[in-house]
């Protein structure tokens, strides 16, 4: 995701969403709306008081997934008499529809761009508010008659205008937490590591830095950009590669006496590990690893290399050698204004459960692997 900070209105509204419950939002013109995260109000969704102007905003990804054309974000009507059920099918459902689309908000690509800054899936449901009407005073299009339903006047929402949503902070300065020596068992050898812990992003992320040896020794040490995955790095999982990729960048800087291991809270190449997960499912019935993240709405790599750049400038590492088969991060340091003198390749053998996983990163994430 993006590395910047937010503003407090917008931190505060990435909690509501979390929380499932609405935003108001307000556009120029006095046009009000309310805007519910998909994603985590599944236990509302049964009584979202639906109304018949409201629809289904959803990214790019998804909707080129949903079978439309183009690289635009869509809007979809979702009329009162259709329930509640397409909303949970629109979010992350991986079959094709043909619903007529709307003229898309000038909201929509700032909203569904805040929703991936908290991690969550890139899809709302959106209800007009007829002529700016507050919630429940007045407007027949937002009253709910089951008493048990959604209370609307209950609810202490946030305002937003529509210049609330972008994303306009400056990129966050990494705090450094603590220094720390760790002796580390790896691939059979042991080691000597310095981990420094940094607080750093938009939602208070932890990356940390391990150094090997003394890579200021080099004038290019290695350094390797590694993204969490709690399942392959912790629980050995065999779906990925990454627990091996891991493990082999500490031996070769164990080896070669000197380098620096960023493990970056990027789980599921930044969409967290819920949606890695929810990915996961998807894969078991038939799509690709980059399929699965555009049918829940993002992109092929949500990545912003921008917080390896700033760690590295903190540590003094401005110019080495990247242990990488992603020429993505290679462009994305170097973009940054770090000097990548050699990309070195990390090449991990296929298994029967990752061989597939492994062409598609090949194949369509342009990694330079041997799998394809």
């Amino acid at each position: 995701m993006r590395f910047t900070s937010l503003s407090p209105t917008q931190d505060r509204a990435l909690h509501e969403l979390r929380q499932g419950r609405p935003l108001r939002l307000r556009v120029a013109g006095g046009a009000t709306f309310l805007c519910w995260a998909i994603d985590t109000s599944t236990d509302a969704l049964d009584h979202i008081p639906l109304c018949e102007d409201g629809f289904v905003l959803l990214s790019a990804p998804r909707a080129q997934s949903l079978g439309y054309s183009g690289a635009a974000s869509v809007a979809l009507p979702v009329a009162p008499a259709m329930g509640s059920a397409p909303l949970r099918f629109l979010m992350q459902s991986k079959v094709k529809v043909n619903l007529p689309t709307l003229d898309l908000p000038s909201f929509a690509d700032p909203l569904l761009l805040l929703a991936k800054q908290g991690r969550l899936i890139p899809a709302f449901y959106i209800c007009p508010m007829q002529g700016g009407a507050d919630l429940g005073l007045g407007s027949p299009d937002l009253r709910h008659s089951d008493p048990k339903g959604f209370d609307l006047k209950g609810l202490d929402l946030i305002d937003l205008n529509q210049g609330d949503l972008a994303l306009t902070g400056p990129a966050i300065a990494p705090q450094r937490i603590s220094t720390v020596p760790i002796p580390l068992h790896v691939a059979d050898q042991h080691m000597q590591v310095t981990a420094t812990l940094y607080k750093a992003g938009p939602l208070g992320e932890e990356p940390l830095a391990l150094c090997v040896g003394d890579p200021y020794a080099a004038a290019a040490p290695l350094v390797r950009l590694h993204s969490a995955c709690l399942t392959g790095d912790v629980f050995g999982s065999l779906r990925c590669d990454c627990g091996p990729q891991l493990h082999q960048a500490l031996a070769a800087m164990n080896a070669a006496g000197q380098g620096c291991l960023l493990y970056l809270p990027q789980e599921g190449r930044d969409t967290g590990l819920h949606n890695k997960l929810r990915a996961y499912a998807l894969q078991d019935v038939g799509l690709d690893t980059v399929d699965a993240d555009a049918t829940l709405g993002f992109e092929p790599d949500e990545r912003d290399f921008a917080m390896a750049a700033a760690l590295l400038n903190d540590l003094g590492l401005t110019s080495l050698r990247l242990l990488t088969n992603n020429p993505a991060k290679v462009a994305g340091l170097e973009a940054q204004g770090i000097q990548v003198m050699e990309r070195v390749p990390l090449q991990i053998p296929a298994q029967e459960h990752n061989h597939a996983y492994l062409k598609t990163k090949a194949v369509r994430a342009g990694h330079h692997l041997p799998h394809s």
